[in-house]
């Protein structure tokens, strides 16, 4: 059975993405006992609005990755690559069902999710009538006493949800690309000093090498000292 803390991640979670490409499905939330579905059937005209949703959920997955995927494939088949190893194949074959099964998840929301949230709007009914029913029966009030999950001792919101049910900046969304940008960089920075450190290292064996060869050493000394060079060229 739904528990208040169910009710508050969902509230949560429609709160946090509100800043994103705007959906068909809404959440109505409030303390009591409100907790119901709105359903936006896209049609002409409002197929604008969700027109940036149907985009990420359509075009990019199962457009794009599944066309790259779908390319690895199809060229690892007829002209395999030495460095597409299997493990990468099998990746791919996993990643399209689920890209599939994306789309025809998005596509019954589309098309059923009217009558999908009139029925889970019921049942969400039920439960609540259940639950108030059982309150009756123990001699309990319908509010909860005992403070939330999500509120403090002092029975104040806590921290995080605050920041949820004013209204996140739109910044925060900025976080994640930044950091991966960030990232990039400085693995890309960081690879072309360490190709330069291994060329210049590389180039120093090699004059080692020439002049070990030259050198009035005699044969023991000589080997010694081209298998430390020859270890060092392997690093």
């Amino acid at each position: 059975m739904p528990t208040p803390l169910i009710w508050k991640v969902l509230n949560s979670n429609f709160l946090s993405n509100r800043y994103l490409s705007k959906m068909p499905i809404t959440f109505e939330y409030n303390y009591v006992s409100q907790h119901k579905f709105h359903f936006e059937k896209v049609s002409k005209s409002n197929y604008r609005k969700l027109l940036l949703w149907i985009f990420n959920v359509y075009f990019l997955p199962t457009i794009v990755t599944m066309g790259c995927c779908g390319y690895v494939i199809g060229r690892h088949a007829s002209h395999p690559v030495p460095n597409v190893t299997t493990v990468h194949v099998l990746i791919y074959l996993i990643i399209t069902p689920a890209l599939f099964l994306t789309a025809a998840i998005s596509k019954f929301v589309i098309y059923n999710g009217e009558i999908a949230t009139v029925r889970l709007n019921c049942l969400m009914k039920v439960f609540d009538e259940i639950d108030h029913l059982n309150s009756n029966m123990h001699g309990r009030s319908r509010k909860i006493i005992k403070h939330s999950i999500w509120k403090s001792s002092n029975g104040e919101l806590d921290y995080f949800v605050r920041l949820l049910n004013v209204g996140l900046p739109v910044l925060f969304y900025s976080i994640f690309p930044m950091s991966a940008f960030t990232s990039l960089l400085v693995i890309q920075q960081m690879l072309s000093v360490a190709v330069g450190v291994d060329e210049k290292a590389s180039k120093a064996v090699k004059k080692w090498m020439v002049g070990l060869n030259t050198a009035n050493l005699s044969g023991t000394e000589k080997k010694c000292w081209h298998r430390k060079f020859k270890a060092l060229r392997t690093i």
